[in-house]
């Protein structure tokens, strides 16, 4: 009787070994065969060899010929309530005026309050458009940058002082660097 425990026995024990190791080769399998989620684009533009990469806080810019642009306050500035005007992402319409070099426009208007909480903000301007930035305070100045290359590591920008109720008229160029409308 004692053979045939120790056969038994023997028997489960190989069957519990086995179990374990059908476990183990099919967790094997399905961690190798499971594909891992890339956000990175290994694709390079034919123009230039520069890889490309998602767009960040631009991705909800309305076009690929958009500017993805921000706006964020100047060290020491503690807040700015602005007006964009030409923007292609704003909610309501505006018209700006033929300022300088640049001709008139229409587009998307919108507001961005900056502060230390949030002391930057982004918006999409098409390139080689006009736009404008109004500082809404009627008392304070507002100390702000701006680019329209946010999406890059090193951007242009743009040093503002922008007076009470003043207005800044500024364009993109193709490669959307910003330069005022003189």
């Amino acid at each position: 009787m004692d053979e045939f425990h120790f056969s038994i026995k023997k028997i489960q024990m190989k069957n519990i070994f086995l179990n374990i190791m059908l476990c183990m080769i099919s967790m094997l399998l399905l961690v190798a065969c499971t594909q891992e989620s890339d956000t990175r684009i290994n694709t390079q533009n034919a123009n230039d060899n520069t890889p490309l990469t998602t767009r960040g806080d631009c991705d909800d810019c309305p076009g690929d010929d958009e500017c993805c642009c921000a706006v964020w306050l100047q060290p020491g500035a503690t807040s700015a309530t602005l007006q964009f005007c030409g923007t292609s992402n704003g909610l309501s319409a505006c018209l700006g005026a033929a300022t300088g070099n640049c001709p008139s426009f229409t587009g998307g208007g919108l507001f961005r309050d900056l502060d230390t909480d949030e002391p930057r903000k982004t918006f999409c301007v098409g390139e080689n458009s006009p736009f404008y930035v109004r500082n809404l305070s009627a008392t304070l100045t507002a100390n702000i940058i701006i680019t329209c290359q946010s999406d890059q590591t090193a951007p242009d920008t743009m040093w503002l002082q922008i007076a009470p109720s003043g207005f800044v008229y500024i364009e993109t160029s193709n490669a959307c660097v910003v330069t005022p409308c003189e």
